[in-house]
């Protein structure tokens, strides 16, 4: 796929939240520009892409295919792209889990219990719901500089469980 001057923004893992302005793909959710296995390569060629856009979308993939998928949005990334991921908050879950026994396993203020937020809504919520990898504010940076990527922001939000960094590919 090539978009000329057009300016390219990816919503990988996009499930039901479709994004107006970005191609939102996703291997299984029907309301999708792109059906697609984003462990494989993403169908752009290098230093193509402005933008990608991440949400819950990492911790469902085991370390190795992190490893390849990261590598993978560098090589798709434009110079000075921006690459925004927001994932679970392994640290702040554990010990939520550990402190606020009220929640461990139902928590009807969100509906989402810490279990959940480790394993994945599991089949409950539709195939590919699994996570198969957690990640703390530090882990997550240091994969990120390891690729490439310079970091702009990262944030712990503690009050919902999640982890939100924004990082450039180099000039």
């Amino acid at each position: 796929m090539d978009g000329g001057d057009e300016m390219i923004k990816l919503n990988l893992g996009s499930g039901s939240v479709y994004k107006d302005g970005y191609i939102n793909i996703d291997l299984y959710a029907d309301n999708v520009d792109l059906k697609h296995d984003i462990r494989k390569p993403l169908p752009y060629k290098d230093n193509s892409v402005d933008e990608i856009y991440a949400s819950h979308l990492i911790e469902h993939f085991t370390r190795k295919e992190w490893e390849e998928v990261r590598k993978d949005w560098y090589r798709v990334l434009k110079p000075n792209g921006l690459l925004h991921i927001k994932c679970p908050d392994l640290e702040q879950i554990c010990k939520s889990f550990i402190n606020d026994k009220d929640i461990r396993y139902d928590n009807p203020r969100t509906g989402i219990s810490l279990i959940m937020m480790i394993y994945g809504g599991q089949e409950a919520f539709g195939k590919g719901q699994i996570h198969k990898n957690g990640f703390t504010l530090d882990k997550l940076g240091s994969d990120l500089e390891l690729t490439g990527f310079q970091i702009e922001t990262k944030e712990a939000k503690n009050d919902i469980y999640e982890l939100e960094v924004k990082c450039r590919k180099p000039q």
